[in-house]
């Protein structure tokens, strides 16, 4: 026979299932982050090794021999450059600027009250500290998700100008 839950049981255990769900989340998010830093930290070391490779003298003569030269140099520099953006915007989701326990138990006096039972803490209570730390987290996954949003979309547009870079290279070599 099921146990009839109070609508404050019903309550707490729905917040309880709404922070594991925000902290699912942040994880998720976390993980985004991770993969999007491993892409384009391959694509910014390739882009390194091009650049070294061209600082040599002969073969930047011979790059600066092709008729797209300023274009493609322009070119490099910008999908660089938004290879960078998105991976800073990818560092930033992992920052976690505020730790929210919930619910706090606050301290060891307060856990001594309890089990003297001087104190009886009602479910209420960390209801309340639960929803704050819901609140809280989600703000911390707003902000992870703007910096994953933003850096997907320059990651995109790096993406872009590489290929530009590519074809440049085909139209000036061919």
């Amino acid at each position: 026979m099921a146990i009839k839950k109070t609508p404050q049981e019903e309550l707490y255990d729905m917040l309880v299932n709404q922070l594991k769900i925000v902290d699912s989340r942040s994880t998720a998010l976390t993980e985004r982050a991770t993969e999007i830093i491993s892409f384009a930290g391959i694509i910014d070391t390739v882009l390194v090794a091009i650049i070294m490779y061209t600082l040599d003298t002969t073969k930047m003569d011979a790059l600066k021999a092709l008729s797209f030269f300023h274009q493609l140099r322009g070119v490099m520099i910008l999908g660089f450059t938004f290879y960078l953006a998105s991976t800073v915007l990818s560092l930033l989701a992992f920052r976690v600027t505020k730790y929210f326990p919930a619910p706090r138990i606050g301290s060891v006096e307060f856990i001594e009250e309890v089990f003297d039972a001087s104190s009886k803490p009602s479910k209420k209570h960390f209801a309340i500290q639960m929803y704050d730390g819901i609140q809280a987290y989600n703000e911390i996954n707003r902000n992870k998700f703007k910096y994953l949003f933003w850096g997907t979309i320059f990651l995109a547009i790096a993406i872009i100008f590489t290929v530009i870079t590519g074809i440049i290279l085909v139209v000036s070599m061919g």
